[in-house]
């Protein structure tokens, strides 16, 4: 069993306060540290925090913490979100359950819209109006934003992270790890030429994973292609990023043997790509399942971490954050599904 964190701890132990599971009295410091499969100074350090916070008090030396329930937090915990008006209700209908879980510890889980590309500093005072923590969902963070909650002591968890920001709490998966897996796949069936876009949202993202996509390429001795140099503005919608990589490919007539396209494949994507790059005689197109239409030939689809998962890992990191906040940084990757290329690679003719 992997030994859980002192604050991950004091999370668990306020939840089951709140449900009743300890009555009015804690247990003995080696009987939690049992309980936990943990030492008994990490349990300390979670018991400390839950004193700090006014929820345990001692009596006296001998008669051990005592709890006072009138201390358990209420409040507002804000899920931050581009999904506006319909589509939110939509959202929210999907993340039921987590919604629950949140009304049972005791907050109100409510949905903010917010576009960090077109945000100013006037934009972001909602963000901290009477919210007790906040999850930034679909790439709605930015450094502005974090300057000004850190500032307010606002307690706050990305689903990405920011590349500029070394001190970040994040949720999320490493793309690079799996990558360097379907490409030696790909090498081993005898695809030479291999180009590779994600359309990022993240100020400083694109940067990035064309940074990481040219070093795996050197290390496994591909062929570098003008469009894996080429950076897409993250101020641009998806759909303009990718006619702008499409655009790029058509001018500079490449003409890759395998596309790896980290975005979903709905058929009016599919069709632009197929157009540029003449699928599947010429392309062999890798692209994720959701909206995935399976007439689409020439096409191997591959399975992301459902978004849900995300939330839902960010929303117990973030009660940490409330419950017992360290100077240890929230880094934590969401393992990818099982079997996540779906179907055969084929080899290149």
């Amino acid at each position: 069993m992997q030994t859980m964190r002192f604050s991950a701890i004091a999370s668990d132990m306020e939840r089951k306060i709140r449900a009743g599971v300890f009555g009015d009295k804690m247990p003995t410091t080696p009987e939690l540290a049992a309980m936990y499969h943990c030492g008994k100074c990490t349990v300390t350090n979670a018991l400390r925090a839950l004193e700090n916070s006014g929820l345990l008090y001692m009596e006296s030396r001998r008669g051990g913490l005592l709890i006072d329930r009138s201390k358990l937090r209420s409040g507002k915990i804000g899920l931050v979100s581009r999904w506006p008006g319909a589509s939110k209700a939509k959202v929210s209908s999907r993340f039921e359950s987590l919604l629950e879980v949140i009304r049972q510890d005791g907050f109100e889980p409510v949905w903010v819209h917010h576009d960090s590309v077109l945000d100013s500093i006037s934009d972001i005072q909602h963000l901290h109006s009477g919210f007790d923590g906040l999850i930034f969902t679909n790439s709605t963070l930015n450094e502005e934003i974090v300057l000004d909650l850190e500032s307010k002591h606002i307690p706050f968890i990305s689903c990405n992270r920011l590349p500029f920001n070394r001190r970040l709490n994040f949720i999320g998966f490493n793309l690079f790890d799996p990558l360097s897996q379907l490409v030696d796949m790909l090498v081993a069936r005898g695809y030479e030429k291999i180009a590779f876009l994600i359309p990022g949202r993240v100020e400083g993202f694109n940067s990035m994973a064309r940074k990481n996509w040219l070093k795996l390429k050197k290390s496994r001795n591909l062929a570098i292609l003008p469009c894996d140099r080429l950076l897409l503005n993250w101020r641009d919608s998806r759909d303009v990023q990718l006619s702008k990589f499409l655009e790029f490919c058509r001018k500079e007539s490449i003409e890759p043997d395998a596309l790896i396209l980290w975005s979903e494949l709905p058929s009016e994507v599919f069709s632009q790509v197929s157009e540029v790059f003449n699928i599947p005689q010429q392309t062999l197109l890798l692209g994720l399942d959701r909206l995935y239409n399976p007439q689409m030939p020439g096409c191997v689809t591959l399975k992301t971490p459902e978004p849900n998962s995300l939330i839902v890992l960010a929303y117990e990191a973030l009660r940490e954050l409330i419950y017992a906040p360290s100077q240890k940084i929230i880094k934590r990757f969401v393992e990818m599904p099982q079997n996540w290329i779906c179907g055969e690679i084929p080899y290149r003719k």
